[in-house]
Formats: structure tokens, sequence, C-alpha cells
């Protein structure tokens, strides 16, 4: 007798089974201290610290910088945010309102999308910017927060939020705050 083969896809969740193996197998001293550290770090009341830095003591290049970072932050939450109402999925460790389900990550989206636009401001920093959008996002699946796909979509979803608004970056510039 054949199994059909969406039953036996069913049985093999690598959306779980891959949260397992970070939550669960990578569970060390030093990342523990690394990942907590990390989502200390990547919480709005830091970044809003940042760019309000970055606007009022850089130059020209940092200003618009902050601005349209400023931009992808904001869109990047509603999205994420409205997205979070629609799928309502919950998250594998704790119980969190609708608002704040698990379904796309937030703090990935949020910095991939300012990876994205400050890549664009300061080429030469693509890589360190990328890569700390990248431990964000493992952080979450580290720490219990989010599912592998949640922190993939935020990333995606970030990264193009950051398109979106390098795109229309002309517009941007002319909304003054």
């Amino acid at each position: 007798m054949k199994i059909p083969l969406i039953l036996l896809l069913l049985q093999f969740n690598p959306d779980l089974s891959l949260y397992e193996r970070i939550h669960n197998d990578w569970k060390c001293k030093t990342l523990d201290i690394t990942m907590g550290t990390t989502e200390k770090l990547s919480s709005p009341q830091i970044l809003s610290l940042l760019g309000l830095n970055l606007f009022l003591f850089g130059g020209e290049r940092e200003r618009k910088a902050a601005r349209l970072g400023t931009f992808a932050y904001g869109i990047s939450a509603l999205t994420t945010l409205s997205l979070k109402m629609v799928f309502n999925r919950s998250r594998p460790e704790d119980d969190y309102p609708r608002w704040n389900s698990s379904f796309p990550s937030l703090h990935t989206t949020t910095f991939f999308s300012l990876a994205t636009v400050f890549s664009k401001e300061y080429p030469c920093m693509r890589i360190p910017f990328y890569g700390l959008a990248s431990i964000v996002g493992l952080s979450r699946v580290y720490l219990g927060k989010h599912y592998p796909s949640d922190v993939l979509a935020g990333a995606i979803l970030g990264y193009l939020i950051g398109r979106l608004v390098l795109t229309n970056q002309d517009y941007f510039n002319r909304l003054h705050f």
C-alpha cells in the first residue's frame, strides 16, 4: 500500500526539526549570553536611540541614512504587525497576544530592512549589516521566540521593504520630520 506523499511530508516538518536543532541542540553558555545580549540590543528603544544619534550628530549622509532607516523601520513594523494579525501563528515557547504572534519575526524584518537601507549608503559595511541582521534572526530561533520560517519570512520581507524605501527615496527624502 502506497502512502500519499502529502502524508509523508506532514510527518517530516523541516521547520519544527530545524527549530529543535537550533533551540535545543545548540545550547551552551556562550550562545546563551550572546543571543540574550543580541535580543536586548535589538530592541526598538536601542534602535531608536541609534537612529536619533545618527540624525542629530551625523553629517548629511548620516541624516539621510537615519531618515530612510526610520521609514524602513516604520513600514516594516506596520507590515509585520498586520501580517501577525492575519496569520496568528502560535510562538514555539510562550503564548502572546494576536498582535505579537510568531509569523513573521518583527526583529528580523526590521533589521533586514535597515541592513538593506544602510548597505546602500555604506556599501563597505554590507557584510556586517547583513551579518548582524542574520544573528538577530538566529537569536529569535535560539531563544525560542520564533520558528525558522518566521525568521526567513521576516528576512525576505525586510529586504523587500528596504528595497521599496530605496526605490522611492526621493519621495521619502522630501518628507520632513
